[in-house]
């Protein structure tokens, strides 16, 4: 029985009634008449008894209210929901941005009018205005998100927004970045050496931190002891450990003032793009080379990445020096292999009688069991056949970070261990 009363004795009357699930259910009736009240609860109680007896759909009536609402109200509870899930700020940002444009460009105004159609017309008009493959992708991901998620909520029943392509961001990448070679990295920490950046550039060289990283970076998370910086407000937002390399350490000591606290920078000055600029200017190192490549301060990190994959290092091992998610990240996007280290690796490649002077290019572990030859004898058991190798491959050392960090030339290709090259930019 809905029953209607006015709180505190004064304003609108409100209508209190029990839905079709025995949930008591309140709403305004908007009016002081008590007739407006007195109608509105008995249309919500005829409704309750409709939907309990099975007359009206109570799932298709939901859909129907959802859909009459503003799609606006939608993101906004979308949005509260990514930040109760704590999602990055920044990606909150992305998404808030995203899905008020796809709003403002299409002009719809309801949830179920946003298909693919409007999606793609939306992708469109980013793709006039310049934006890269990654920007599309990343503006299709974010409106399957969001119904994705309105369809967990029931607020509609499928989309298909899905069948908007994605970009192919190989072909189409905007900003392609080339590591630096070793006659580059010289010049430049001639030029930090001289005007005092040498820790700066270091820690983007063999450390992999962004410019952010090394704005945020405070000497709490500085731990030289035990040469190791933690990371814990990153792109990734998670705590992160990075090995200090010896000659990062060194420098690092270079500039640590006596006794800071911890909440104290690392450099309260940070480099400014400009003076990076400059820097690179000075030691030779052209912002865009002959290909179109870019050389910033970032690509210090696909300098590291490519150091280490010409120093033998696992992806496994690197992936956790670049703080990446996905090692093919790291081997996709950061590592610039050349011709040269191609002709290197099959300079290893040996058959026949020189097989015996060469280190194997392929570890006997990974070799087919067909291929193996008398090292495997097929023995039949009870239970079937299995391979039994008759010569055992000897266990390596496990690759720590701090040995993959330490023990890598930052752009040198990996030789035999009498002739590696060991390198140091000196003090600063």
């Amino acid at each position: 029985m809905a029953t209607i009363f006015k709180r505190g004795g004064a304003g609108n009357w409100i209508v209190q009634w029990y839905d079709h699930a025995g949930r008591r259910r309140e709403k305004s009736s908007r009016s002081t008449d008590k007739r407006v009240a007195q109608r509105l609860a008995a249309k919500l109680e005829i409704d309750a008894a409709l939907r309990q007896t099975g007359v009206i759909d109570a799932a298709q009536d939901r859909l129907l209210t959802q859909g009459e609402r503003p799609i606006a109200e939608h993101i906004e509870e979308y949005l509260d929901h990514c930040e109760l899930a704590q999602e990055s700020v920044k990606g909150i940002d992305n998404k808030q941005r995203h899905l008020r444009q796809l709003v403002e460009h299409t002009r719809i105004r309801r949830l179920p009018e946003l298909d693919a159609e409007c999606l793609s017309s939306y992708i469109r008009a980013l793709d006039r205005e310049g934006r890269s493959a990654r920007t599309l992708n990343m503006a299709r991901e974010v409106a399957i998100a969001f119904v994705n998620w309105c369809v967990k909520r029931e607020r509609i029943t499928s989309h298909n927004l899905a069948a908007v392509p994605r970009r192919n961001v190989e072909r189409n990448r905007k900003r392609v970045r080339r590591a630096l070679t070793d006659a580059e990295v010289s010049a430049l920490f001639k030029v930090a050496r001289d005007r005092g950046r040498t820790a700066w550039y270091l820690a983007a060289l063999l450390a992999g931190l962004r410019r952010g990283d090394l704005i945020r970076l405070t000497w709490g998370a500085v731990d030289l002891e035990s040469s190791v910086l933690t990371i814990s407000d990153g792109k990734a937002q998670r705590k992160d450990h990075v090995p200090i390399h010896p000659d990062l350490a060194e420098a690092l000591l270079g500039i640590q003032p006596q006794s800071p606290r911890s909440d104290a920078l690392v450099f309260p000055r940070p480099v400014t793009n400009r003076q990076r600029r400059s820097d690179f200017e000075e030691a030779g190192i052209p912002h865009v080379d002959e290909d179109g490549r870019i050389c910033d301060l970032h690509a210090l990190r696909g300098t590291l990445a490519t150091s280490l994959a010409r120093s033998g290092v696992p992806a496994q091992v690197a992936k956790s020096i670049m703080r990446h998610s996905d090692y093919r990240t790291t081997l996709k996007s950061y590592t610039s292999l050349t011709v040269s280290d191609a002709r290197e690796a099959l300079r290893s490649v040996s058959f026949g009688e020189n097989r015996s002077q060469q280190t194997p290019a392929i570890s006997p572990a990974v070799v087919a069991p067909e291929s193996a030859g008398a090292c495997s004898a097929v023995r039949k058991t009870k239970r079937g056949s299995r391979l039994s190798n008759a010569s055992h491959t000897p266990k390596t050392k496990e690759t720590t970070l701090f040995d993959a960090v330490s023990a890598s030339t930052p752009t040198g290709i990996r030789t035999p261990v009498s002739r590696m090259r060991t390198w140091r930019p000196g003090p600063g």
